[in-house]
């Protein structure tokens, strides 16, 4: 899990991580939450009661820990850092959906069998729809998943604007969202080795479970009982 720049990571209490966490700027832990690896924040952390870092903690900045995380030192200068960040491939998808007709789309059913599916407006799946892979979908807007929805395996998002993925919602292995102004979980969703990206904030909700990389310019919020 890593955030590049401002405000951090956020971890939310009953959140648990799987995997190492690098932040770039600070690492926030509340109440319980617990990373099943090692966490690295070049500036201050601040660490709840009751949390837990097994692989111990990293940080450049002023350490405030009332859990039970050990505090090894100074964040590695042999750190791997992800290269520079370079989202030109997304916005050459985005440049390609914007020669496109303006009008959005709705769809409760969606077959995407292989196709890219370039739409100059928001993308919408209604609540409790179904959308099939392998197939890529580039909205110039919003893309929204309703609410109890299912997403196949090998479906990607490009998103102009945000990505919204309703509660109770789940989305198949194999899959990738880049999103420019942000990516939002919601309650009880479940996504399955997807790669999340987005040139502002992620913030995955209470009870959500996810796997696969997560990359925020801004910063990553992850709520109570979210599990990554």
């Amino acid at each position: 899990l890593y955030s590049a720049y401002h405000n951090g990571v956020h971890i939310d209490k009953d959140a648990v991580i799987t995997g190492d966490v690098l932040s770039l700027d600070e690492l926030h832990m509340a109440k319980n939450a617990v990373i099943h690896g090692a966490a690295f924040a070049i500036q201050k952390a601040k660490l709840a009661s009751g949390t837990a870092i097994d692989d111990g903690l990293y940080a450049n900045g002023v350490v405030d820990n009332n859990g039970s995380a050990a505090w090894v030192g100074a964040v590695p200068a042999s750190i791997p850092v992800p290269p520079a960040w370079d989202d030109s491939l997304f916005q050459s998808l985005l440049a390609d959906a914007a020669l496109e007709p303006s009008g959005d789309l709705s769809e409760g059913f969606l077959d995407l069998a292989g196709a890219t599916l370039f739409v100059n407006g928001d993308f919408e799946l209604d609540s409790a729809g179904t959308l099939v892979g392998p197939g890529i979908i580039v909205a110039t807007g919003d893309v929204k998943i309703g609410d109890g929805s299912v997403v196949g395996a090998d479906v990607s998002f490009v998103a102009g604007k945000k990505f919204d993925l309703g509660d109770n919602s789940t989305m198949g292995d194999k899959g990738l969202v880049f999103a420019h102004a942000g990516i939002n979980v919601g309650e009880d969703a479940v996504l399955d080795d997807v790669h999340l990206a987005t040139n502002d904030d992620i913030d995955i909700r209470k009870g959500a479970t996810t796997s696969g990389l997560m990359f925020a310019v801004w910063h990553i919020d992850l709520h109570p009982g979210s599990n990554v």
